[in-house]
């Protein structure tokens, strides 16, 4: 009786040794997946412009007081995005935060989005640019 118990004890070790689970968070009825290094979730993705309607008295600078260079915008040289407050908390502290859209490619974190929104990103365009864009549960990927 106690070598069989012993032998599933070892069995079942083995078996679970080898076999990776990745860190599941439920947070807000979304779900968070903790893959290695990197997080990744589904969010709700949207554009703005930085015009003075959809930001504040002041929409060339940013939440982290970066200026928004309307030259290199219009020749999309710069990818930069907003978030969410609520994505905040999966962000490496220190460090530059980098966001992987999919379908979209890299985007620079440097704007927060309203209260109000949660799961959330907005994706920084020209005023120029009569693209609109609204999809629901992108994968991205916050790169560390």
């Amino acid at each position: 009786m106690k070598k069989s118990i012993l032998l599933l004890y070892v069995a079942l070790a083995t078996s679970c040794a080898h076999s990776y689970k990745p860190k599941v968070i439920h947070r807000h009825r979304e779900q968070i997946t903790h893959v290695r290094r990197h997080v990744v979730t589904h969010v709700t993705l949207t554009c703005y412009q930085p015009v003075v309607n959809q930001c504040n008295s002041d929409p060339t600078t940013t939440a982290d007081g970066s200026k928004i260079n309307m030259k290199k915008l219009k020749r999309k040289e710069l990818r930069w995005c907003a978030v969410s407050r609520d994505l905040l908390f999966l962000f490496p502290k220190g460090k530059e935060k980098i966001v992987y859209i999919e379908g979209y490619g890299k985007y620079k974190v440097k704007d927060l989005m309203n209260r109000r929104y949660t799961h959330h990103v907005d994706i920084l365009q020209h005023p120029s640019n009569s693209r609109l864009v609204l999809k629901k549960g992108v994968k991205i990927t916050i790169l560390k």
